[in-house]
């Protein structure tokens, strides 16, 4: 459910929110990127941290962040803003990932690790591809 939310934070309302807010090309384009930006610079400590603060602490994090952020949306009356949400919401993205999977690899059984972790990914990739049809 937390991927499809950012999804459907994502596309495809989010180009059209930004235009609203006087966003040309480029700038629409640094509003959609900005998440995965976040993602490249946090995601190796965030799982490295994990391994020092505890997978438990990070996983809540990340969970807060998807839970809140997309409500905050609809406050954003500029795109210096938008952009901020944007970093703030990937930083979700960023955390819960990489730990999830680190999560998943701890609990399970040595001979299903692939397992589990498929269908984790599997169910964060329906969720993603959800978003958008429901919006």
């Amino acid at each position: 459910m937390a991927y499809c939310s950012y999804s459907i934070c994502r596309t495809p309302l989010r180009p059209l929110y930004a235009r609203e807010l006087g966003a040309g090309p480029s700038l629409i384009g640094l509003v959609m990127g900005a998440s995965t930006l976040t993602g490249i610079v946090v995601k190796l400590p965030a799982g490295a941290l994990s391994d020092i603060l505890g997978r438990r602490r990070l996983l809540m994090a990340g969970a807060l962040v998807f839970a809140s952020v997309p409500f905050t949306y609809l406050a954003a009356s500029t795109l210096a803003l938008l952009i901020l949400l944007r970093f703030a919401h990937g930083s979700a993205t960023a955390i819960f990932g990489p730990v999830a999977s680190a999560s998943l690899s701890d609990m399970a059984p040595p001979g299903s690790r692939g397992a589990w972790l498929s269908t984790y990914s599997t169910a964060q990739g329906a969720g993603q591809a959800l978003g958008p049809v429901l919006c």
